[in-house]
């Protein structure tokens, strides 16, 4: 009663909509399907989504690799249990290990009939469906390292959403660039690896920031912050940043922790310019 009084409300309006797609995600719902994150529950996306609701779309994992799923199951076990559930698509989107680990698995299901061949191909058709509506989002892939590359650079720029701005132009001027004296404000990202996949390079916040800079021919002072923000860091950082300082603020799921509204108060505060730069869930 409760799922169908509020959890399931946006999908069926989606449905209704005539989306193409949906995502499913790793909550435990204990009185449905009991000891298992959603992902791998049939009686949640084949018989409740795709049966009750009527869903004809594609049904897409969220990523795999996540905390939530690894404390249940490998990789090659995780994707073979989420195709079994009724998904067609599956995010594994971390580490290129994994990648190949889960479609050798999928792929010796299918061939040994451990998953039901009708079901994959049939998701396999819904797959292609969707691809061919949006020909423009599956062209060809990328022929070269320095084309990936590209594509990837304009996915990330193009992803960039800028709430508000102040005195200063976003993007930098490339003619006020050499002038700022820049400290940056990084979460400390290491903090949570163990609990989520984090980039093996940003595991070195400090060198990692420095680099990005570098590779743009700036330098900046790096002040590391915890994911929950103390007072030690709020002092550090109140002591750091002065009002010749452009500060750039990496905020991380700011939303669920105060630390971070406190720091982005003392910088607009005492900085020269401030940017604010939410990252993942920031409202």
């Amino acid at each position: 009663e409760e799922m169908r009084a509020w959890h399931l409300k946006p999908f069926v309006a989606a449905i209704e909509a005539g989306i193409d797609c949906i995502m499913t995600s790793h909550p435990c719902y204990r009185r449905i399907a009991p000891d298992m994150p959603a992902t791998f529950s049939r009686l949640i996306v084949h018989d409740l989504l795709r049966t009750e609701l009527g869903f004809k779309g594609c049904v897409v994992t969220d990523d795999l690799e996540m905390g939530a799923v690894k404390e249940v199951a490998p990789i090659e076990e995780a994707i073979v249990r989420a195709a079994a559930a009724g998904h067609d698509l599956f995010l594994v989107c971390h580490t290129y290990e994994a990648e190949k680990k889960a479609g050798n698995a999928l792929r010796k299901a299918y061939e040994d009939g451990t998953l039901d061949r009708k079901e994959l191909e049939a998701g396999a058709e819904r797959v292609e469906a969707l691809m061919a509506k949006r020909p423009e989002r599956f062209g060809p892939a990328p022929k070269t390292r320095e084309e990936g590359e590209e594509l990837s650079r304009k996915v990330s720029r193009e992803s960039v959403r800028i709430l508000s701005e102040g005195t200063l132009p976003i993007p930098l001027p490339k003619d006020v660039l050499p002038e700022l004296k820049i400290a940056v404000v990084f979460p400390r990202f290491s903090e949570i690896a163990p609990k989520i996949v984090i980039e093996g390079s940003m595991l070195r916040e400090e060198t990692y920031v420095q680099d990005q800079f570098g590779k743009r021919g700036l330098s900046a002072e790096v002040l590391l912050a915890g994911i929950e923000p103390g007072e030690d860091a709020l002092r550090r950082i109140e002591s750091a940043v002065t009002e010749k300082h452009t500060a750039i603020v990496f905020v991380y799921d700011a939303h669920f922790y105060p630390g971070w509204k406190r720091i982005i108060e003392s910088v607009q505060a005492k900085a020269r310019h401030a940017i604010i730069v939410p990252l993942r869930d920031p409202y």
